[in-house]
């Protein structure tokens, strides 16, 4: 069985699913959905909004389940060359996508293929989305629009067997323009740098929100504000009139949605700044002592053989719209680092861990 998933685990890793490339994610879909096509009474089910694909594979022919098992399937891009190429090193899986997420969508797939094969009364779907790596909206929110949810759902997106995320943070992405005055770059006193006055605004917006003060907290977790992209400028020797920026600011609870946009606009007045397009997103939060959490905590205390600790998370889930519309999210992943970046690898042992959690929650009676 461990070597199964392994197997199929490395099979969608060698898929290029990148976030932007339509066909390769229209391609992992189509192989998943080869794994529950000879399976009587499964319930599959592709849809595409915007040319983004997810599937829907469930044992009951609703929108509403008892539990999901959420993931998904895109990737970022490679950093360099081989990264699809999964390797097997002491005990870790190395490859793009391996701990985010695809070995975890193969332990999803594992399980819900066993549902589908045991009368089960508990109604369990397995939703996998192809847009969680860039706006969410053509997959998660698409589906939550759509009134599928599910009493709880079950995100393996977390790189921690030893603990379950209870809550992440708020997500506000902004595309700004940020006005310059163009001049030959011979010609100083003539110019003003929209480089320069992004640059600017971008410092000027951190010292005012960021959370610099917590640093020192053991978990780090505090409001962070970055610049993520820039674009501006034609020529070398010309000065840009004009400059395109993104900025990623992650709260904490120390800031509400309100208070946080009434401080960006501020700054964004002050540079003449325009806002292009904005998105923001809710932070997921389940009470400590629900009990389906508390449940899933036994569980995996019982697996594990540790005593689980809840913690909170820097990053965000797209499990977040269904936690809006009353599901109980827990956020539980197997082991693995560099997510994102060169190295990233996923712990073999914890997914397995992971398996017999997942499949004993989904099994639990009543």
């Amino acid at each position: 069985m461990n070597q199964s998933i392994l197997d199929l685990a490395k099979e969608l890793i060698r898929i290029p699913s990148v976030s932007s490339d339509i066909e390769q994610l229209h391609g992992v879909v189509d192989r998943v959905m080869e794994e529950f096509s000879w399976i009587e009474g499964a319930r599959v089910e592709k849809l595409v909004q915007n040319e983004i694909p997810c599937l829907v594979v469930s044992n009951f022919d609703e929108k509403r389940w008892d539990i999901w098992l959420n993931g998904h399937m895109d990737v970022v891009p490679a950093s360099e060359e081989g990264q699809f190429d999964p390797t097997e090193k002491d005990g870790k899986l190395y490859a793009r996508g391996s701990i985010d997420m695809k070995w975890a969508v193969a332990v999803m797939i594992q399980v819900m293929k066993e549902v589908l094969h045991q009368w089960s009364d508990k109604k369990i779907s397995l939703i996998l989305t192809c847009d969680e790596e860039v706006w969410w909206t053509d997959g998660a929110k698409f589906l939550a629009d759509q009134w599928y949810g599910a009493e709880v759902i079950l995100t393996p997106d977390a790189a921690w067997i030893h603990k379950i995320i209870t809550a992440g943070k708020w997500v506000y992405t902004l595309q700004l323009q940020v006005p310059g005055k163009e001049s030959h770059s011979a010609y100083p006193r003539k110019w003003e740098n929209a480089i320069e006055n992004a640059y600017h605004l971008y410092q000027e917006l951190k010292d005012a929100v960021e959370e610099t003060i917590e640093l020192a907290q053991e978990d780090h977790r505090w409001t962070s504000v970055q610049m993520t992209t820039i674009k501006a400028g034609k020529a070398h020797n010309a000065i840009p009139w004009e400059a395109e920026i993104t900025i990623n600011i992650r709260h904490t609870e120390s800031y509400s949605e309100s208070l946080l946009k009434k401080l960006c606009s501020h700054v964004f007045k002050k540079y003449s700044a325009t806002i292009i397009s904005e998105k923001y997103w809710s932070l997921v939060f389940t009470e400590s002592d629900h009990p389906a959490l508390l449940s899933y905590k036994s569980i995996s205390d019982e697996v594990t053989g540790w005593d689980l600790h809840f913690e909170k998370m820097h990053g965000a889930t797209d499990a977040q719209h269904f936690a809006e519309k009353g599901a109980v999210s827990i956020l539980h992943g197997p082991d693995g680092e560099f997510l994102h970046s060169k190295g990233e690898y996923a712990d073999i042992e914890s997914l397995y861990t992971l398996y017999e959690v997942t499949k004993k929650f989904v099994f639990l009676k009543d």
